[in-house]
C-alpha cells in the first residue's frame, strides 16, 4: 500500500528518509507531521501508530511505536479516523525528545479498507 492519496502532494514530497519504511507509513518533521494529520480531517484515513525516530548522529528506529491506538468493535469508521489521529496529534505536539537531537515521526495509516 502506498500513502494514502488523501496526504497532499507538498507533504508527500517532504517524507524523510527512514530506513524500512513500510508502504504504509511515512516519516515527517514535527511540523510536517501535524500538517499531514491536520490535510486528513474529513476523510476515514486512520493513523494506527507513531514511532519516533532519532536523525542524528545516524537514523534509529525502535522496533516498538512510541504511540498506537487500535479500533473500539462497532467504532464508525470516521469516528475511529478522528480519534486515531486526535490522539497521533497530542502524542506528537506533546513529544520532547530525550536529547535535542532532530526527530522524524512515523505515521503508520491504516489500509484504507479497514478504515472505511
Amino acid at each position: 500500500m502506498a500513502l494514502p492519496p488523501e496526504i497532499p502532494d507538498e507533504l508527500v514530497d517532504r517524507t524523510l528518509e527512514v530506513p524500512d519504511l513500510a508502504g504504509d507509513e511515512g516519516a515527517w518533521t514535527r511540523h510536517d507531521a501535524l500538517a499531514v494529520l491536520a490535510s486528513l480531517g474529513g476523510t476515514t484515513v486512520a493513523v494506527e501508530a507513531v514511532t519516533v525516530c532519532e536523525l542524528a548522529p545516524v537514523v534509529h528506529r525502535p522496533a516498538v511505536p512510541a504511540w498506537a491506538v487500535r479500533r473500539v468493535r462497532s467504532e464508525a469508521s470516521a469516528d475511529y479516523a478522528r480519534r486515531s489521529r486526535a490522539g497521533a496529534a497530542r502524542f506528537i505536539e506533546s513529544y520532547t525528545p530525550v536529547a535535542a537531537e532532530e526527530v522524524a515521526f512515523v505515521l503508520q495509516f491504516s489500509m484504507q479498507d479497514e478504515a472505511a
